[in-house]
Formats: structure tokens, C-alpha cells, sequence
């Protein structure tokens, strides 16, 4: 829960920071036992003042081997280690593999990778249960390569993940089906972009977060499939 909510917080920030360049927004990740202690919490925010000529706009406070540190991101690219750590990516071909978001562009993309490394049964789940006028073709194309493909199952369901009930349908739907479910893709989402001054409220952000906030409800079908392959 913790982590959902500093990726809210922190994309709400870096938003603001690109709206409102003048004001200089510092997003500052503090360890839960420094916020819990008055004390801590003075030390770092007092760091921190210290540093504010040269801060970045992101920083997190981390204590390493007993001394607070002030640590910035960075983008590494991990790409050629993680290939070498656990090698070429597979799927077994007797598996099947639920992608919420499945029939848009985003779902599409990664159904198309995995179906390159041996994956060969999908049950795409989407709000309307087909594809976007957008994401017509590249569904058409994958669709036609599945049919080629002896014994490959490929399927669009009409599901709204951020309604737990039509999710618990459609899943049991998927479980009593014969096929048992390796993996879960969460690629599921809503484009409504706009300014934070013009007026983003309660409802335009719960449209935009409902598909992703409701974590808690991949995590309860992420258990239910461990079950039923167990």
C-alpha cells in the first residue's frame, strides 16, 4: 500500500512541478521510522534545508550503516545483467495467462512478446471486451497468427477490473476452464489527461486511477490463481 501511494504522490508532484516550474517542488521519501519520530523527522527536514541550494527535485532519506545519506534517482540500464542472471525470457506453452488491458495497445504489445517466448493461451480481459478502433489491426493480426497455431487459445471478455464482483465472474469463469493460469499481465488503464489548474477534482482522478488503485484486487486474483495452479 505504502509504495502505491508514493507513486500517486510522486507523479501528483512531478505534475505539479511541470505546471508550476516557479515555485521549485521538492518531493522528499522519508523511511516510515523517521516520520514516526518527531526527532528524526527535524534532523532530516534539517538536512535537507542545508541541502537546498543544490537539491534535486527528488530525494529520499536512507539510513546506511547508521549515517542518513540523501540518495537521487537514477535510470541504470540492467537490461544486459538481468539477461545474463536468468537468461532469455520463456513461457510454457500449456499455460494459460490473463492480461487485464488486453485488447488495447499497451495489452497487445506484451501479448505479442509473450506469444514469441512459447505462450500460446490468452484470455484478454477489457472493459467493452473488444479492441479500440486504435488497436484493431495489431488485434486482427494476433488473433489471425493464434488461429495458426494448433491449439492456441486466444480470447477477449468483457470484465471491469475496478468492479471487484465482475472480476471475481470473470475469473471464475477462467479458472473452470482447462487450461491452468501461469501469469497475470496488469496492463489495464484510462487516457483522460489534463492540468492539475484546470481543474483535475475527485471524479476525473478516480476514472484515470480506478483500473490501477484498486491494487488489492490483482492481489486477491494473483491468489487465486496461485490456488488453482497449487
Amino acid at each position: 500500500m505504502r509504495v502505491a501511494l508514493c507513486l500517486c504522490f510522486g507523479s501528483a508532484a512531478q505534475a505539479f512541478r511541470n505546471e508550476h516550474p516557479e515555485l521549485a517542488a521538492v518531493t522528499f521519501d522519508l523511511e516510515e521510522s523517521t516520520c514516526q519520530a518527531p526527532k528524526l523527522l527535524a534532523e532530516q527536514l534539517q538536512l535537507l534545508q542545508k541541502r537546498r541550494a543544490s537539491v534535486e527535485p527528488e530525494l529520499a532519506a536512507r539510513s546506511v550503516e547508521g549515517e542518513s545519506k540523501l540518495m537521487v534517482p537514477r535510470l541504470v540500464d540492467t537490461t544486459q545483467k538481468l539477461q545474463n542472471d536468468a537468461g532469455d525470457p520463456s513461457f510454457g506453452p500449456e499455460g494459460l495467462y490473463i492480461v487485464t488491458g488486453g485488447t488495447g495497445a499497451l495489452g497487445l504489445l506484451f501479448v505479442e512478446w509473450m506469444v514469441r517466448c512459447g505462450a500460446r493461451h490468452f484470455a484478454l480481459l477489457s472493459r467493452s471486451g473488444q479492441p479500440p478502433a486504435d488497436s484493431k489491426a495489431a488485434f486482427r493480426k494476433l488473433e489471425k497468427q493464434m488461429g495458426k497455431m494448433e491449439g492456441a487459445t486466444f480470447s477477449a471478455r468483457k470484465c471491469d477490473i475496478s468492479s471487484g464482483a465482475d472480476l471475481l465472474r470473470v475469473v471464475t469463469q477462467v479458472l473452470d476452464e482447462d487450461h491452468t493460469v501461469k501469469g497475470v499481465v496488469h496492463a489495464a488503464g484510462t487516457l483522460a489527461d489534463g492540468l492539475i489548474k484546470d481543474g483535475q477534482d475527485r471524479a476525473s482522478l478516480k476514472t484515470v486511477c480506478s483500473a490501477k488503485a484498486r491494487h488489492f484486487l490483482m492481489r486477491g486474483l494473483n491468489r487465486a490463481c496461485k490456488s488453482e495452479s497449487s
